[in-house]
């Protein structure tokens, strides 16, 4: 074998490699967003919800701001006092804390569910406040998602309304928030507009934390840092699969969450889906797919 064909073996492997890790990434991210899940429903039963939010945005702040660059340290205060980065904080901590909430009232399996109707609520409110189209297919998808999320409702089953209506604004928190982000982007990166909602989060949960605040025991206190670090983890590994890949290409893997709920709430909690709730998870499912082949489809047929 020549130098040249060798050359070409190892730049082949190389792509090989290149190419599985962002999906690597992707799976790793949803697998620790699972793990999130565990530890949240697990202390969501023990904790103050305030308490519980409070320590994963301090903590994370902590250790962002140690690894953050000087310029991005030295305009934390100018970040602050703007107005859309302080709207971003108000509506990521609102979803976080309802996600808190809601969790610990329902199986982990439709908590991660439902949260797959956030890509239909930001085609509706892309729609309201930017006046984007919403094309037919999405259209139809958030028909199905709404359904989904009907079927599961049941005011008399394991699924009570409130918690769920709680997890949807939530979502809806999410979705708007990830429309500021679009903003506030052309004006700073992705590691200062973090760094700067963890602050303002930490700062307004403050007050609230410290008059409902419970003494964790040593385990407790283990599971909250676990909270902030697998919360930053998981977020770091999706931003850097995002870089490395087409989104089109890391989205399907999002799908993975479903299976890891499902295995985490049998194994942790003995919790097994109803069949009512099966019925609107598949729906769900069949929301998300519809809504990823709006997104991307057109993106892949003009790469073709």
């Amino acid at each position: 074998m020549t130098s040249e064909h060798i050359v070409e073996d190892i730049n082949r492997k190389d792509k090989k490699c290149l190419s599985f890790f962002p999906a690597f990434l992707a799976v790793l991210t949803f697998f620790l967003v699972a793990v999130l899940g565990v530890v949240l429903k697990y202390l969501g039963d023990q904790l103050p919800v305030q308490q519980v939010a409070w320590m994963r945005f301090l903590v994370g702040f902590f250790v962002l701001y140690l690894f953050s660059s000087v310029s991005e340290r030295s305009t934390l205060s100018i970040k602050l006092i703007d107005r859309l980065v302080f709207l971003r904080a108000i509506l990521g901590l609102t979803a976080f804390v309802c996600f808190v909430y809601s969790i610990r009232q329902m199986s982990l399996s439709v908590w991660t569910a439902v949260q797959f109707t956030n890509p239909l609520m930001l085609a509706l409110f892309a729609a309201l406040i930017l006046e984007e189209r919403i094309p037919i297919l999405r259209c139809v998808a958030i028909v199905v998602g709404f359904i989904g999320v009907i079927v599961i409702a049941d005011p008399h089953g394991p699924v009570r309304v409130i918690p769920l209506l709680v997890l949807l604004i939530g979502c809806a928190s999410a979705a708007l928030s990830d429309i500021v982000v679009k903003k506030i982007s052309l004006k700073y990166n992705s590691n200062a507009i973090v760094l700067s909602f963890f602050a303002i989060a930490s700062l307004v949960l403050t007050p609230f934390a410290l008059w409902a605040w419970s003494p964790p025991s040593f385990i407790q206190w283990l599971l909250l840092f676990a909270v902030a670090l697998l919360g930053l983890s998981s977020q770091l590994c999706l931003t850097r699969a995002f870089a490395l890949a087409p989104a089109s290409i890391i989205a399907p893997f999002s799908y993975t969450s479903i299976v890891w709920s499902i295995l985490f709430g049998a194994i942790f909690f003995n919790e097994l889906p109803t069949t009512r709730e099966t019925i609107g998870i598949l729906f769900i499912l069949v929301d998300g797919f519809l809504a990823y082949l709006s997104i991307f489809g057109k993106g892949m047929k003009r790469s073709h």
